[in-house]
């Protein structure tokens, strides 16, 4: 097969010259025109751009300086293309590796089975490995390629699912290179955030995905940025606006009322940075929501992070009794009515403490809530770091119950219930 595709490797101060060496020996015999550009200085997206700009073939593609492909990979991609003209690109699976070069096990952030544009906004690893391009398809995204210092390649893959298919090539292709200073781990947590959000407006103005209906706020504090970043990522693919807040030490109603504010779905939830939600959480709370006009909010049950699958918190229907006396019945993953959370948010501002359960009380002046039998909610039970917020206390438990019994004491008393 004749070179049909410019690949280009990027190198800069951190490059180390063994591993450069190794991503250059796995090119040899690949049909690719390879050129290895010094980007020092420079924002990754600006050196893609250019290798990009300056290539005149028809495919492109990059390979990191400290990654290999293995044989075949390009091969199988560009046949992958001939076969489907209208695909933009085509990417394969990849093995990680450690910095001796070897083989730690299969790289599964790329799935299984076909592409479907959700996989877009679930991560970069989704088309990453190795990936070519049809490069008419690129060119127009250039410009804003070059902003970006890491998360480049993700937000190039977006953009063109905006406009085309990808094929996945379900072949290990490729070597990703597992070490300290490796630049996937040194982009920030709000550029990421960042990257995830604008791909979805950019999808969702093109028609390829559903709008958001529901606009949900993560508050962080004292969270590892792993944790945050899994939170993000458990709602990349959701049909959910996500607002990524800072909290306010001392004054977790203030923050979450804040919070809250932000955008103008019809629908209003929250996911604390230390937790995750199981894919298709949010369309089983609007599947309810939109039948049932009543019902004001949804919650569901609880699966703990790290443990077995059954083990976590398990609720029975609602009850407006269970709610007064549980102060943790009605919890997570709470879906609500905007119009039912906005006029308490001034009082929210108030509570450090029983926030959360003050919240749910309040709102039932517009409705009941719905317990969705399922642990579509991931909870990571742990004492890793202090509460943004005061737990409360008797005193404050008190407090909360005497603000909401006049609400949900009418509704005991006329049996309402799930």
């Amino acid at each position: 097969m004749s070179a049909r595709v410019d690949l280009h490797i990027l190198t800069s101060q951190k490059t180390r010259p063994e591993w450069l060496e190794q991503a250059i020996a796995s090119v040899t015999g690949q049909p690719v025109t390879l050129r290895i550009i010094e980007n020092t200085g420079r924002a990754t997206g600006v050196g893609r751009a250019q290798a990009y700009r300056e290539s005149a073939a028809e495919f492109v593609a990059c390979l990191d300086d400290d990654d290999q492909l293995l044989p075949g990979s390009i091969a199988a991609c560009v046949a992958a293309l001939d076969a489907n003209p209208s695909a933009i690109g085509a990417y394969t699976d990849a093995f990680y590796i450690d910095e001796s070069g070897q083989v730690l096990g299969p790289d599964r952030s790329t799935g299984t089975g076909a592409w479907c544009v959700e996989r877009s906004l679930e991560g970069a690893g989704q088309t990453e490995h190795i990936a070519v391009m049809r490069r008419s398809a690129v060119l127009p995204f250039l410009d804003e390629l070059e902003s970006y210092t890491g998360m480049e390649q993700y937000f190039l893959h977006g953009m063109l699912a905006t406009v085309g298919d990808w094929i996945h090539v379900e072949q290990p292709s490729y070597l990703f290179r597992l070490h300290e200073e490796n630049t996937h781990n040194a982009t920030a947590l709000e550029v990421r955030h960042a990257a995830r959000q604008l791909i979805r407006q950019r999808l969702t103005a093109a028609g390829r995905v559903e709008p958001p209906r529901i606009d949900v706020h993560v508050l962080y504090c004292y969270e590892p940025v792993r944790w945050i970043d899994d939170a993000l990522i458990s709602l990349a693919a959701e049909p959910v606006n996500v607002h990524l807040c800072q909290g306010i030490k001392g004054k977790v109603g203030l923050a979450r009322a804040n919070a809250f504010r932000l955008g103008t779905a019809e629908y209003v939830a929250f996911v604390d940075a230390d937790d995750e939600v199981v894919s298709g959480a949010f369309q089983a709370a609007l599947d309810v929501l939109d039948a049932r006009p009543e019902i004001v909010a949804t919650y569901c049950d609880v699966q703990l992070i790290g443990e077995p699958a059954g083990v976590g918190y398990f609720k029975a229907p609602w009850t407006p009794l269970a709610q007064l006396f549980g102060p943790s019945e009605v919890h997570h993953l709470h879906v609500m009515r905007r119009f039912a959370v906005e006029p308490h948010l001034a009082e929210l501002e108030s509570w450090d403490g029983y926030e959360e359960y003050t919240l749910m009380g309040l709102i039932c002046q517009f409705g009941q809530q719905h317990h969705i039998p399922f642990p579509w909610y991931r909870f990571r039970q742990h004492n890793a770091y202090p509460r943004a917020g005061a737990i409360g206390g008797n005193p404050l438990r008190k407090a909360a119950g005497r603000r909401v019994l006049p609400i949900l004491y009418p509704l005991i008393k006329a049996g309402v219930c799930q």
